[in-house]
């Protein structure tokens, strides 16, 4: 599961279950030599659904998550849909709906479920409150953060299967900083907390968010204006099990957390850090302003233009945690058009990479089975879920 940290074809199933195929199991033996890097793609993809041909249509997801071999729950602004990956008729169920009532949502932030897949756990930003959801008898259970003294401002960032979150915010030390040129970089901490949301204690302070820029108010008429940098630093969060990795997109390294013992240490690894030209900073708004609709598009491109550039771009595009335990980091790309590469740490040591298409936006792997949202030319979104394909060398 992964924050800020969402597809074009007729669908076509397979079950999951005969593809069943492990990256995880990721030593293949040739003889007397064990072979343990690996070169991964994913093919086309075993599942697809979503548009006027299923007649199920997404419009903003924000997460996904196995439910079984044979089900996700896709979760949206104000609803989760609960689709089966078998079977002539995806939708198996439809939970919530947009208001303030229990089971209710206005912005769900992200959702997760217990290992069961028999209960769904959904954050609500501006509620402020996790929902626990059952699958099949439709029980609702409300919890509400309850107060502020753990960190101000609490947000969750990701719920685990037992319940617990971990949730970001600010602390004493940790505070906005404005820069002369008009940048803003949020410092915030990561904390733990328990099934009540009440605060358990901290696991990294001082934590990047995402860059932006505040222009004078003489370029905007006296208006407050905040405009994200094109390609400003954030930090990257993802979670399976009791792991949790933290890694900023300015640097070639993770921190990688067990939550019932928090030390950590940082693993790196060199990447090239190029240098930003015109073309590609043109081609990177072009891509944030698609993504933040059309409203004042020119006047944001105009200030995006002015603000102030870093001379390298991010090196870090996002980060996926296994079940096993392993770590797959994306290499940073601005074009949605170009298919992702990922590098893959077992026991924090790299042993392979991992290609994914263009425009896929990965949600959780479960085996071999990669699920995921894909954008189509038209940016209708489909769930679909694909299957590794690697070659030992």
């Amino acid at each position: 599961m992964t924050t800020r940290l969402s597809r074009w074809k007729s669908a076509w199933r397979t079950p999951i279950s005969v593809v069943a195929l492990s990256l995880a199991a990721c030593s293949h033996e040739s003889g007397a030599t064990s072979q343990t890097w690996s070169d991964c793609k994913l093919e086309e993809a075993v599942w697809s659904v979503g548009g006027d041909e299923d007649g199920l249509l997404f419009n903003g997801i924000v997460d996904i998550e196995w439910l079984t071999d044979t089900t996700v729950a896709v979760a949206e602004r104000t609803s989760i849909r609960v689709v089966a990956t078998t079977g002539d008729d995806p939708l198996v169920a439809t939970l919530g709906r947009e208001g303030d009532g229990p089971g209710d949502f206005r912005a769900i932030r992200t959702i997760t479920a217990s290992e069961d897949g028999r209960t769904i756990w959904a954050y609500d930003s501006p509620l402020r409150r996790i929902s626990r959801l059952g699958v099949s008898d439709s029980t609702t259970e409300v919890v509400h953060f309850a107060g502020d003294d753990g960190l101000s401002y609490p947000s969750v960032a990701h719920l685990l299967a037992d319940g617990r979150a971990i949730v970001d915010g600010e602390t004493p030390n940790t505070r906005f900083n404005v820069s002369p040129d008009g940048t803003t970089q949020g410092r915030y901490a990561l904390a733990l907390y328990d099934q009540g949301l009440q605060f358990i204690e901290v696991i990294s302070e001082a934590v990047p968010q995402s860059a932006q820029f505040r222009p004078p108010q003489s370029m905007t008429g006296g208006r407050m204006v905040v405009v994200p940098l094109v390609f400003g630093s954030q930090t990257y969060t993802a979670t399976n099990g009791d792991i949790l990795v933290v890694a900023n997109s300015d640097s070639a390294a993770y921190r990688k957390y067990l939550l019932d013992d928090l030390g950590s240490e940082a693993v790196r690894w060199e990447v090239q850090a190029g240098p930003v030209s015109d073309a590609e900073r043109e081609r990177r708004i072009d891509v944030l302003l698609r993504l933040g609709g059309t409203e004042g598009r020119d006047e944001v491109r105009d200030l995006m233009r002015q603000a102030p550039r870093g001379q390298t771009a991010p090196r870090i595009g996002g980060i996926v945690v296994l079940a096993t335990g392993e770590v797959w980091v994306a290499d940073y790309k601005y074009l949605l058009e170009l298919p992702t590469e990922w590098r893959v740490f077992r026991n924090d040591v790299h042993v392979g990479n991992v290609t994914t298409p263009a425009r896929f936006r990965i949600h959780s792997v479960r085996g071999s089975m990669v699920v995921g949202v894909q954008r189509d030319d038209f940016d209708v979104e489909h769930v679909e879920t694909y299957l590794m394909s690697c070659t030992w060398r």
